[in-house]
């Protein structure tokens, strides 16, 4: 049980370890929404080497199932896995769709931006979608 715990953790923290060492301005978002790009990047990767790691235990090799203890751990593991991918997914969805829906209802407002429609850090919302959005839902 013991080496499952510590599988379990090190595929958990190893993908997102590696991406804090890959992404330099991780601590530096000075704006929600670079905030937001940040999570949303971190959170689509590390669901995807998740999903990896949850394919090749599909297959069910021999070499991790005599380190954790037999083929039962080894589906307790994939199970586990494929429930932290379901909650890493839908955070990752949040991130990316309930923002916008802030915006839409009117919680969160976005800056004036730099004259073409898009928001300074240049992270692909669009002021003036929103802006136009906003005025249809109010009217």
């Amino acid at each position: 049980m013991r080496h499952l715990k510590q599988a379990f953790w090190l595929i958990i923290l190893l993908p997102v370890f590696l991406w804090f060492l890959a992404e330099p301005a991780v601590f530096q978002s000075p704006s929600f929404f670079s905030l937001r790009k940040v999570i949303i990047q971190l959170t689509g990767i590390a669901t995807l080497c998740y999903m990896s790691v949850v394919m090749v235990l599909a297959l069910r090799p021999r070499w991790p199932e005599a380190w954790l203890g037999g083929l039962d751990k080894m589906y307790r593991l994939h199970k586990w896995l494929g429930i932290t991918i379901l909650l890493s997914a839908v955070i990752h969805w949040m991130w990316a769709r309930g923002t916008k829906w802030a915006v839409d209802w009117g919680w969160i407002t976005l800056s004036a931006g730099n004259g073409r429609g898009q928001e300074k850090n240049g992270d692909g919302l669009n002021t003036r979608y929103a802006a136009n959005r906003l005025d249809r839902i109010m009217v």
